[in-house]
């Protein structure tokens, strides 16, 4: 058995800011402290309320809002590129530039907006997958905004009809710049010729099974260089109780959340365990940036309420969500 000291040693090699460099905004949390008993159970509920609907309606939407939101939709793929690069300079501590990058995404959604938005930047190319085919689901009204706004910005380092054009053949089904496989095996070894040089996502990697797999996949296909950044969301998901018990989910043993979970609810990996799976794969300068934080009287008012496993010294629990960066 690990002693304390050696726990500590390992939590201070894996700590999610040990190799942080850049301007890093962190959200602190701080929810209201209720009691331990009505988190727990209300929790549970909404568990078991998730799993239900999982089951009658399957996995309808990856977002809050509806996709008739238009401008909402909008401004949320904006923001989503933005963070990206905002983050990908910070830490490459350069201006980094997606100009004549291959980039893939893991879990695009429901619309193609982050690929225009790319390929608008100077990215060679854009490849994803899903394992839910939730592209149809966006009406064409939303492309006429966002290519309005991409032409306002004037940020289109390509003719925008022809970027609609790659919009349009991506929603056929062709292959162009915009590459879209819809597959239920998440098999990623498909694009081990794409010259993958940037591989982004988007509150995904939580909702992987087998996380190690995806990691494993990334490795192979991945160009020397080549850079991964992945916004993690590792609290609770279902708004209600997100506001005041964001760490709601960490509160049940291993077997009563796995039988309410099912594909596409959080995995409670914390950040340490992907810095540590990406380190033994070879990865450089591999960091886990918080973003948002929960505060320390929340932290303590239900550390004696939470599963072992998250209490250890390397689990650093107050982080809510992450973003995550390695170099092949």
């Amino acid at each position: 058995m690990m002693s304390t000291q050696s726990r500590v040693a390992e939590a201070d090699n894996y700590r999610i800011d040990k190799y942080c460099r850049g301007d890093y905004p962190q959200k602190k949390i701080e929810p209201e402290i209720r009691s331990q008993f009505f988190c727990w159970v209300s929790g549970l509920l909404i568990l078991m309320a998730n799993k239900l609907r999982h089951y009658l309606q399957g996995y309808i939407t990856p977002r809050t809002f509806s996709v008739d939101d238009l401008e909402r939709c909008v401004d949320y793929d904006f923001g989503v590129v933005g963070s990206w690069c905002h983050y990908l300079a910070s830490y490459t501590d350069t201006e980094y530039s997606v100009v004549g990058k291959n980039v893939l995404e893991l879990g695009p959604g429901a619309d193609f907006g982050n690929a225009a938005i790319l390929l608008a930047r100077g990215a060679s190319s854009y490849h994803s997958i899903d394992v839910n085919n939730l592209i149809d689901q966006t009406p064409d009204e939303f492309y006429d905004r966002l290519f309005s706004r991409l032409d306002e910005y004037g940020e289109c380092s390509m003719d925008v009809g022809s970027l609609r054009q790659e919009v349009r053949d991506a929603q056929a089904g062709m292959k162009g710049l915009i590459n879209y496989v819809h597959d239920q095996d998440f098999d990623l070894t498909r694009f081990k010729d794409e010259s993958i040089g940037l591989v982004v996502s988007q509150a995904v990697f939580e909702a992987f099974e087998d996380y190690e797999a995806i990691l494993r996949q990334l490795t192979d296909i991945m160009e020397p260089g080549g850079v991964l950044i992945s916004e993690v969301d590792i609290s609770t998901h279902t708004r209600w109780i997100r506001d005041f018990d964001p760490l709601n989910i960490y509160r049940y043993p291993n077997w009563l959340f796995r039988s309410m979970s099912f594909p596409g609810s959080p995995s409670r990996i914390r950040p340490h365990e992907y810095i540590k799976t990406l380190q033994e794969l070879g990865w450089r300068n591999v960091v886990a940036i918080p973003i948002r934080i929960a505060s320390q009287d929340y932290v303590e008012s239900i550390e004696n309420n939470i599963g072992k496993r998250f209490n250890d010294p390397a689990g650093q629990i107050n982080a809510l969500s992450i973003m995550l960066c390695a170099t092949r």
